[in-house]
């Protein structure tokens, strides 16, 4: 498949297991409200790295983008109130941090030579 040739997208789907792995390790109230929104918004990055990876008109992949951006972020403050609350173990914390700066680099590249385009 050629969206698995991608690295935003193998960084993505890395970053869905390990929110998924890491849902049990909250405590059941927190794995229902923050858990279950934090692999929601993990599984919606695909959408957008789809439509913006077969799309080849300026404007619209910059759309789709702008909604990945967005979409992440939201992903990341859930990281923040994980890490801030200690609901989530700090060595799994450390795996999803390094793949949300990993994802994070490459949308701002991609973001740039589309805007360059």
């Amino acid at each position: 498949d050629m969206m698995e040739e991608l690295q935003i997208y193998r960084d993505s789907y890395n970053l869905t297991g390990k929110v998924y792995a890491s849902m049990p390790e909250m405590e059941r109230m927190h794995r229902f409200t923050i858990g279950s929104k934090m692999l929601d918004a993990s599984l919606d990055m695909f959408k957008w790295i789809i439509l913006a990876n077969n799309t080849r008109i300026k404007d619209e992949r910059l759309k789709y983008l702008d909604e990945f951006i967005s979409n992440f972020e939201k992903l990341r403050v859930f990281l923040r109130i994980c890490s801030d609350f200690k609901l989530i173990k700090m060595n799994t914390l450390a795996d999803l941090f390094i793949l949300t700066d990993s994802i994070s680099k490459q949308t701002n590249g991609w973001r740039n030579a589309t805007t360059r385009m």
